[in-house]
């Protein structure tokens, strides 16, 4: 595991996906996700997230700015998605902070929304 990621102690539900790819950690249990970047995990509820939607990138945008911390580029292999949320934490290494409404992007794989559909209330489209 990257020594940069904070270490979460304590989860809320079972876990049951975790993935880590380069400088990107993304954990689901049955109540919560995770997403982490050296320095910085972001914890959202199930019961706080309003929305999981594709999000189309132009062809001459080639990072965007998510949660004023983390840069992604738009060569990613998995589609980019946007997350939004009624709140999620932002643990780093001066503590906990409760942000609301908030919207993050990241890449997320297929396996991580079918565990999401799988364990939280929202549903999954079939994709056009």
């Amino acid at each position: 595991m990257n020594q940069d990621f904070i270490r979460v102690k304590q989860l809320y539900g079972e876990l049951v996906l975790s993935q880590k790819k380069h400088s990107l950690g993304v954990s689901v249990t049955t109540k919560e996700v995770y997403f982490q970047k050296p320095h910085h995990t972001y914890h959202i509820l199930f019961e706080n997230i309003v929305s999981i939607i594709p999000l189309e990138l132009n062809k001459t945008q080639t990072t965007i700015q998510i949660a004023d911390e983390l840069q992604v580029r738009s060569s990613f292999a998995q589609q980019l998605y946007k997350i939004a949320t009624t709140e999620m934490f932002v643990l780093n290494r001066n503590g906990r902070y409760l942000r609301t409404e908030t919207e993050i992007i990241l890449p997320l794989s297929q396996a991580f929304l079918e565990k999401v559909n799988e364990y939280s209330d929202l549903t999954l489209l079939p994709a056009n």
